[in-house]
């Protein structure tokens, strides 16, 4: 007889998981310890959004911007330290309980869980590791050789099809050993959804939410 297939559930992390964006989130929490980066935020950020907006420059480049104009330059330590007020705060009020009641069911049925995101590592894999998920896939930051933070992405976002490019590399030629769970709340996840075996849209952003009907996607609110 075959193997049974062993069970992943992959979690969005953002909206899904968390309450907030956590980026934007963690962001605003650097500016209240760096107050002369707010004068330079309102210089450049609008301007920034301003060229997303018209399609001038891509999710990527904005994620970049909004990283070197607030945090950038921040040494490992001042980060961890950041990081680790931001996920105190985070984990105390900004976890949908849903979110928690579905990751506990999973590891206790023993499912591998996967937290995949766009945000970044310094945070992300820290959070991945408190709340027991067993692998954090995840934008990566750069720093300089003395140690600061760059506004730079390591191997681009992890957004969109990027995702399932991570995924497959993550599971290998040992993909058709697992049924995989995938839970997201963004259009953006669609790659993702269409990939696993089990969709699961959570609390849906409009266009989410109508492809969700089309396809008969499972929808639940946390």
């Amino acid at each position: 007889m075959p193997d049974p297939l062993r069970v992943a559930a992959i979690f969005d992390l953002d909206h899904t998981i968390t309450k907030q964006d956590t980026y934007l989130a963690f962001l605003l929490s650097i500016l209240s310890k760096r107050p002369k980066r707010w004068w330079r935020s309102m210089v450049w950020l609008p301007l920034a959004l301003a060229l997303y907006q018209l399609k001038l420059r891509d999710n990527s480049w904005l994620k970049e911007t909004f990283l070197d104009v607030i945090a950038g330059g921040a040494s490992r330590e001042q980060i961890k330290c950041w990081v680790e007020r931001f996920l105190t705060r985070l984990l105390d009020k900004g976890i949908r309980g849903g979110a928690l009641d579905a990751i506990r069911r999973h590891r206790e049925a023993g499912h591998h869980l996967v937290m995949i995101s766009a945000s970044f590592d310094f945070y992300t894999e820290e959070l991945g590791q408190r709340l027991g998920f067993e692998k954090v896939i995840c934008t990566r930051s750069v720093w300089d050789p003395t140690g600061n933070l760059r506004g730079e992405l390591e191997g681009g976002n992890c957004y969109g099809h990027t995702k399932v490019s991570r995924l497959e590399t993550y599971f290998g030629d040992q993909r058709h050993r697992w049924y995989l769970i995938g839970y997201s709340d963004h259009h953006s996840d669609l790659p993702l959804l269409q990939w696993v075996d089990r969709p699961v849209v959570i609390n849906p952003t409009a266009p989410l939410a109508k492809i969700a009907v089309r396809y008969e996607y499972e929808m639940q609110r946390w």
